[in-house]
């Protein structure tokens, strides 16, 4: 595949990269670049610190930057953590959505930009925000808008990032835990530890 903006993937949005910039479909064929491979040795995580695979996925997240108590309730926020979230069957790489919830919010909806009490005045998302579209929480992912007017309850650390991209729509569900900032500068230590090269076995 070419390299667009440094990347070799497919963004199906602006309909650029991999293939033709669109989804791969039935009969597509692809040419594998076998250049220098017998000079790359394939390496692979030891069987012992793979992760697990499953149905249901537990997802490390950082309060805020719009949690409680200024736009949800404490009760909210623990009803967040507390529930199991199904992923929508309309999920994709700009956002897991799940399952519509009505929270009892902290503040009233209309009155500055907008008739939800999620509404807010546009502003930057991180990556991984979990964002509350309304009734609807969704995790921004990697095609995703970076800018908008709707609260970000939650954020998923980026040591926990992978785990999203394992989300089956229509299927799995999550489960959130929350960290705090050296809880989450110690799991992206763990996680870079894995992936060290020194650490990868040969296959």
């Amino acid at each position: 595949m070419p390299t667009v903006l440094g990347s070799r993937s497919t963004f199906l949005v602006a309909g650029i990269g991999g293939h033709d910039g669109r989804a791969l479909e039935p009969a597509d064929l692809l040419d594998i670049d076998q250049s220098g491979s017998e000079h790359r040795p394939h390496r692979r995580v030891p069987a012992s610190l793979r992760p697990a695979y499953t149905n249901s996925w537990e997802i490390e997240v950082i309060r805020g930057p719009h949690a409680d108590p200024d736009f949800l309730t404490e009760q909210d926020f623990a009803e967040f953590l507390d529930s199991a979230w199904r992923c929508d069957l309309s999920s994709d790489r700009v956002a897991v959505r799940f399952n519509p919830h009505r929270f009892e919010w902290a503040r009233q909806g209309g009155e500055v930009a907008g008739g939800h009490p999620s509404n807010m005045l546009d502003g930057s998302y991180p990556l991984g925000g979990i964002l509350a579209y309304g009734d609807v929480l969704t995790i921004l992912g990697p095609d995703s808008h970076t800018s908008g007017g709707f609260a970000v309850i939650a954020t998923v650390v980026s040591a926990s990032f992978w785990k999203v991209g394992q989300l089956r729509p229509g299927r799995d569900t999550v489960t959130f835990r929350e960290v705090d900032l050296e809880q989450a500068a110690a799991l992206k230590t763990h996680l870079d530890q894995i992936l060290t090269p020194t650490n990868l076995e040969r296959r």
